[in-house]
């Protein structure tokens, strides 16, 4: 089973060759890397070409402007020729048995969407918290708080085509986890720690207002707009960010 992994490039030098290095020691070797470079540099371009000489496996879009994440991934979800997609942002890490133990679990389980435990990280790689997910996901539980690090999933290409990242500029993942869930999709995890979560600067210390209107968003499209439940949903996320529970 081909597995196309989807990293989004944006003006992170250093940490994407880490991402892509922690690609290349996957134990499973079926798979293809899709970057597409959504900086749109000079100097994205030297950097991403010389990575792309590593290994034939690695491919690399250039847009002609900036599209933002979620259509940066809607991009490479269009060039990928795998059965399975993984998304891994640019500073994100896998240990070396991800892939090959989320495949495994593709061929002996009826799932649509696999996903891991993860732990997070500082700039110097000092673990800050960890999050164990449950094995089961459904909707009940994900519109309480969300476990699941983009990083760490796997879902299968023709849920994604019929499901694509709406343009939220964060939280998107989110959006698409209570979407799927919604609709049924079986979801399962992995309980180990396979992903590593580089905390972004602010990320969860400063949960901003463009933060909290995007989750305002995408409760009220996913709560059927009831006011007294999207404020109870907002303030329980709020919260678990605050003690960095989840991201």
């Amino acid at each position: 089973m081909l597995v196309s992994i989807i990293i989004p490039y944006f003006k992170d030098p250093l940490n994407i060759k880490l991402s892509v290095n922690s690609v290349i020691k996957q134990t499973y070797k079926k798979w293809e890397l899709i970057i597409v470079d959504d900086e749109n540099s000079l100097s994205s371009k030297k950097i991403l070409i010389k990575i792309k000489n590593i290994d034939k496996r690695i491919k690399v879009y250039f847009t002609k402007k900036n599209l933002g994440v979620s259509k940066a991934r809607n991009l490479g979800l269009l060039k990928a020729k795998g059965v399975l997609i993984s998304f891994l942002d640019s500073d994100d890490l896998w240990k070396s048995k991800k892939l090959e133990y989320q495949v495994n679990c593709f061929k002996k389980q009826d799932i649509d969407i696999c996903f891991t435990s993860f732990y997070a990280v500082n700039k110097n790689f000092k673990i800050i918290y960890k999050v164990q997910t449950p094995k089961n996901l459904d909707y009940n539980s994900l519109i309480k708080s969300c476990p699941i690090c983009l990083s760490s999933s796997m879902i299968k290409k023709t849920i994604l085509l019929k499901n694509k990242f709406f343009n939220y500029k964060n939280k998107e993942d989110y959006d698409l986890w209570l979407r799927l869930s919604k609709k049924k999709y079986r979801f399962f995890s992995i309980n180990y720690y396979l992903t590593v979560y580089r905390e972004r600067k602010g990320s969860l210390s400063s949960y901003h207002l463009s933060k909290l209107f995007n989750a305002y968003s995408i409760f009220k499209k996913n709560v059927n707009n009831n006011p007294i439940l999207i404020f109870f949903y907002i303030s329980r996320l709020y919260i678990n960010a605050l003690l960095k529970k989840y991201i």
